[in-house]
């Protein structure tokens, strides 16, 4: 008769947590998951704040060593608006050419107004108005005043920019970062050209409207 031998099985160690230790690791995954809600909701009050900041047109500047600008909604056809931030106290000057205007480039003969401004905020505006037949006075106002020139608007081949039908390109409605030491473009409006009796459209050639543009003195 065979004898039966029992074996002991070791048992396996549990793994045993004091009541401090299971207490200190609650509390850090506590304040881990606190943090994290907490930086969630800065995160989105910051968004929130930067698209109302966006929405009553003031600049959202996040390098104050940067140029920043924006453009600004206006109700009119023939009225531009700007809000320009300067990183330090510097002299630019403003150019206005109303003359054979190609879509890219900028010209050495263009009237100009010379400005100085402090580090901070500032508002720009154009107005064309209507002058005379086929003239139209140019209105520009700065931070330290305003200047204006006179253009005639019509040219044969082309639409009478003045007259509210023209190609446009500005600066975004969104504040928007650029170099302080660099030429920044305002407002470029061109003529359209007649295709046809029917028809006009944007053409690379240069022709009547009105490039507005800042540069550093």
């Amino acid at each position: 008769m065979s004898e039966v031998v029992a074996v002991a099985v070791p048992k396996k160690k549990r793994i045993q947590f004091s009541l401090l230790s299971l207490l200190c690791i609650v509390v850090a995954l506590g304040a881990v998951m606190g943090f994290w809600f907490s930086q969630q909701e800065t995160n989105r009050l910051c968004a929130e704040n930067r698209k109302l900041r966006e929405e009553l047109g003031v600049l959202n500047v996040d390098d104050p060593t940067k140029f920043y600008a924006r453009a600004l909604p206006v109700n009119d056809t023939l009225h531009w608006r700007w809000r320009l931030y300067f990183p330090a106290h510097h002299g630019y000057s403003i150019h206005v050419e109303t003359k054979e205007i190609g879509d890219t480039g900028f010209f050495h003969n263009s009237s100009s107004s010379s400005f100085e401004v402090d580090k901070g905020e500032y508002t720009f505006e154009v107005e064309a108005r209507k002058g005379k037949p086929g003239w139209t006075d140019i209105h520009i106002m700065h931070p330290t005043g305003q200047f204006g020139t006179s253009t005639e608007t019509m040219k044969t081949g082309f639409e009478d920019w003045s007259a509210g039908t023209f190609s446009t390109h500005q600066l975004d409605m969104a504040s928007t970062e650029y170099d302080p030491t660099k030429r920044l473009q305002l407002l470029r409006v061109r003529a359209l050209k007649h295709i046809s009796a029917t028809r006009s459209s944007t053409v690379k050639e240069p022709g009547p409207g009105l490039l507005i543009w800042i540069e550093p003195e």
